[in-house]
């Protein structure tokens, strides 16, 4: 589930590891995965962690917190997995102490990728403008990607039941529990979905594919102050 609980945070200002010890006293971390906790343990080793986090197996909406005090509740790209996100945003207020941190980078977009039409029409106006070497297959150049379209829920549901479940519901459920809390839309109509799978099509070291990503980046920055249009993504901090 990739959810992080930080514990004692002596500030709210900023958050460190390392150095001369950091602010942050320990990371609890919930996993349902064993392997993901052992691959966990392993990165926490190698940056010298391993003393400052704590790996549980299991859900952590049915652990016994008891005395246990949360100071910072991060959700990260995990928030959009919840099957009822009114109730995953809830059980965070609930569990952070006075004044504690609710932060949540996430995909806020669509329930289960299921776009408006008006959102479909920008994204494949875009890729109508671009230069067909940005749209061919990374693994088949002779295959190259045309107009997107939503893909099916009930086939994305088999394959994961919990894959942009309740999206649509993060902000307004963010706004409910944390009423002043600080939301930044960041986009992602070309960024996540006009460029979702071309990536691999633009050279870094090239500067023709540098200076056509730069005003792609624009225009996904224009999008996401327009109020009128959906934003896929959003950052949020509140405190309790």
């Amino acid at each position: 589930m990739r959810l992080q609980l930080w514990k004692r945070c002596k500030r709210i200002k900023y958050f460190r590891i390392g150095g001369g010890g950091g602010i942050v006293d320990k990371f609890i971390l919930f996993e349902l995965s064993e392997e993901r906790i052992k691959e966990g343990m392993k990165n926490a080793e190698k940056k010298n962690l391993q003393n400052r986090v704590e790996f549980i197996l299991g859900n952590a909406f049915n652990y016994d917190f008891g005395k246990l005090k949360i100071d910072f509740v991060h959700w990260n790209n995990s928030l959009h997995h919840m099957l009822n996100v009114p109730e995953a945003v809830k059980w965070s207020y609930n569990i952070l102490t006075p004044g504690g941190v609710f932060y949540m980078d996430d995909y806020v977009g669509s329930t289960r990728f299921q776009y408006p039409d008006y959102v479909l029409n920008i994204v494949n106006g875009i890729r109508d403008n671009l230069p067909r070497k940005y749209l061919k297959d990374q693994y088949q150049n002779d295959i190259y990607h045309g107009h997107i379209s939503n893909i099916d829920p009930y086939e994305l549901m088999k394959n994961d039941p919990s894959e942009a479940a309740d999206s649509e519901k993060i902000v307004e459920s963010t706004k409910k529990y944390f009423p002043n809390a600080e939301i930044i839309l960041t986009g992602g109509i070309v960024y996540f979905i006009a460029l979702n799978g071309l990536w691999g099509n633009f050279d870094e070291q090239n500067e023709e594919d540098i200076s056509v990503l730069k005003k792609l980046m624009e225009l996904d920055k224009q999008y996401a102050q327009k109020q009128n249009v959906m934003s896929p993504y959003a950052v949020a901090i509140g405190f309790k």
